[in-house]
């Protein structure tokens, strides 16, 4: 598993802000316009071979559809935007139990082909078996009405003039120049509202909830059953909080926090990350015969503080890498879920033992990389209808409209200090000012209630923290699984927790309270790219 993909994919962790405003009724169901799938989706150039047959198999009993849906809710006779998704018809009809919506997380993330990606995993294809799966675009991504918002060139010129892009070191960034960023977010954003606020300012979980409502509505179906990962955790909570009559089964996994203040997420993310580098050393410490860092968790930290010193006062250079590694390589390793220690284990020991002027070690070479981007390699970009398979803006507005934390530059300031001083970590952290300039709209209130629903939480995931499980169990009722794991959204992927999620749904019963998921205790050889 590449550590910056790892890492990455991380950040595609969920968000959420915590009254439902009353908005007038519909005057019937929508219409839903079916057409034939695009020619990107059903196309089969981009499937594995090995995967072939299954994609066509599958692909040929897809269903595309759009409905219009109001703009804004409270003004149902206003502007209305586009709402696309495919319907994936259960494959043993005579025993058909119903609809399942399912969302990958985000907020930005495409659920389009959703239904596809899950009945081609051998965990989770019994989904598929008794019901249809929808993969809702939601409003601003892909299929749906996207939202769009160039960046003011000024801005951008800026950023670039100054290096500031993508600071990470703690040293490397002044007062002076977090002061300039923050001016540059409050410059974008008002920017961006100027030019796209009418939409922009509705794209919002509740509005996103009652799109969904729409389609169940439009498909004929009294109630509708739904699984969602990390922010998918907010968009359920808040379609059970609105409404709860219309829930079949649920199953939530990796939840949201019950209440979106912008500086109190990325502080308990990052606590918890480094919670996650204190138990990696121990683990480090428990295999010294492979590593030779230290045989207890103190001395494995002491060392690896070494290191992260040596190479910030000496960035390694290696003659087969486009630029020296630094520092970061060693935060960037310590915050990895237990699965990729192994790698980043043996990342850490080939940087200690490297020298400057020889090609990078194998391992750092392969989580690296060495390609500058020249030649005339690279992938072919993908064909003009492809799924977007994440829209940025879309998660810019949704983290803005529904973040009521503090946004002055002393509180985004005094927190990135605060996390600078992580150990292990701290040169990870980044002065947040991305909603600077754009006002939170209004708040949703989450609703108890005792319908079906399964939370499940990952004992030390760093990404969406265990105790936010157990907040959001309290503020909207169902049981918590406890998975053993610190792997973000793990369930759908590992064989003993998916059985349960199968079951589940076709039972509607959990029969147990805990899985193992990935586990936290990998073997040393068990090195994954």
């Amino acid at each position: 598993m590449n550590l910056t993909r790892t890492l990455t994919l991380a950040g595609l962790a969920g968000l959420a802000g915590a009254v439902v405003a009353a908005v007038p009724a519909a005057a019937g169901p929508p219409a839903i316009v079916w057409a034939p799938c695009p020619s990107a989706v059903t196309s089969t150039d981009r499937v594995p071979p090995e995967d072939l047959d299954r994609y066509r198999e599958l692909v040929s009993t897809l269903q595309c559809g759009t409905l219009r849906v109001p703009l804004d809710y409270r003004r149902p006779g206003g502007k209305s935007i586009t709402i696309g998704f495919t319907r994936l018809p259960a494959a043993d009809r005579a025993h058909r139990q119903g609809t399942l919506a399912v969302n990958p997380g985000g907020p930005g993330g495409s659920a389009y082909l959703m239904p596809i990606d899950l009945s081609m995993s051998p965990t989770t294809a019994g989904l598929h078996d008794t019901y249809d799966l929808i993969g809702m675009d939601p409003r601003g991504v892909g299929y749906s009405t996207r939202a769009t918002c160039d960046e003011p060139p000024s801005v951008a010129a800026a950023q670039e003039s100054r290096g500031l892009a993508a600071v990470t070191n703690p040293d490397a960034l002044t007062r002076e120049q977090a002061l300039a960023i923050y001016a540059d977010s409050v410059i974008k954003n008002r920017t961006c509202l100027a030019a796209q606020g009418e939409f922009l300012r509705q794209v919002t979980t509740e509005n996103i909830s009652r799109d969904l409502d729409a389609v169940r509505a439009g498909l004929g179906e009294r109630r509708i059953s739904f699984f969602g990962v990390s922010w998918g955790t907010w968009f359920g909570s808040v379609y059970r909080s609105l409404f709860p009559s219309h829930v079949d089964r649920m199953w939530i996994d990796s939840s949201a926090p019950t209440r979106f203040y912008g500086n109190e997420f990325i502080t308990a993310r990052s606590t918890a990350a480094e919670a996650g580098a204190d138990r990696m050393t121990v683990w480090i410490a428990q295999h010294d015969d492979v590593y030779h860092f230290g045989t207890t968790a103190s001395a494995v930290k002491a060392s690896l503080l070494a290191l992260e010193q040596s190479l910030t006062d000496h960035p390694r250079v290696f003659t087969d890498l486009p630029k020296p590694v630094d520092a970061i390589v060693v935060a960037l390793s310590t915050v990895q879920p237990s699965p990729v220690w192994p790698l980043a284990a043996v990342v850490l020991a080939e940087m200690r033992d490297s020298h400057d002027g020889t090609p990078a070690p194998p391992h750092v070479k392969m989580v690296l990389g060495g390609d500058d981007g020249g030649g005339d390699g690279g992938d072919t970009p993908p064909p003009a209808d492809a799924p977007q398979d994440f829209n940025d803006v879309m998660n810019h507005a949704a983290i803005c409209n529904e973040d009521f934390g503090r946004r002055d530059f002393d509180t985004a300031w005094n927190t990135y200090q605060q996390l600078s001083t992580l150990p292990l970590s701290g040169l990870l952290a980044q002065f947040d000012a991305g909603c600077a300039g754009w006002d939170p709209v209004r708040p949703v209130t989450l609703k108890y209630s005792t319908g079906a629903l399964v939370l499940s939480g990952h004992r030390d995931e760093s990404v969406s923290i265990y105790p936010w499980t157990l907040q959001m169990q309290h503020a909207i009722g169902g049981t918590v699984l406890t998975v053993n794991d610190d792997v973000h959204g793990s369930v759908a992927r590992t064989q003993d927790c998916s059985a349960l999620l199968v079951a589940y749904f076709r039972t509607g019963a959990l029969t147990s309270r805990q899985c193992e998921g990935e586990g936290e205790n990998p073997d040393p050889s068990d090195v994954r790219d």
